[in-house]
């Protein structure tokens, strides 16, 4: 089923696919991450960006789910603005971060829960990330 909305194309079979390929656990692990970002709010659409599933809030990248050799990565578009008391989000990058999940064990559902809806919060509140300031370099 394809159906349009401010995320672009949203073919819920494009994620089924993207998770039948992926080994057994990995399966295991995004179809756990997927039902858990689903459930955690009903402003969230699932579509396929950039070669993996993505949850999308109007227009706007929420979180996302990328395989790995060994592990899946569960991450946050706007990471770097979401509080992370317990340290389990990682990543270096201006925005986004992630957290590794190995096992199923690893899925801390309250926690990741807890996330995901600040992750809508900041999508849903109007508050955009400032943006980038670019300094020309002086000629000489």
């Amino acid at each position: 089923m394809v159906k349009r909305s401010a995320c672009g194309d949203i073919n819920v079979r494009e994620v089924d696919n993207y998770l039948e390929k992926l080994p057994f656990e990995q399966q295991q692990i995004a179809g756990t991450l997927r039902k858990l970002v689903l459930g955690a709010s009903p402003r969230l659409e699932e579509t396929i960006k950039w070669g993996k599933p993505w949850f999308c809030c109007g227009e706007d990248t929420v979180c996302y789910i990328s395989a790995q050799s060994d592990y899946v990565n569960f991450g946050f578009a706007r990471g770097t603005e979401l509080s992370d008391p317990e340290g389990v989000l990682e990543g270096t990058g201006k925005g986004m971060r992630h957290v590794k999940v190995r096992t199923m064990k690893d899925i801390r559902r309250r926690l990741l829960t807890a996330l995901i809806k600040d992750a809508v919060k900041l999508s849903t509140n109007g508050k955009k990330p400032a943006p980038l300031r670019r300094v020309k370099a002086e000629v000489q």
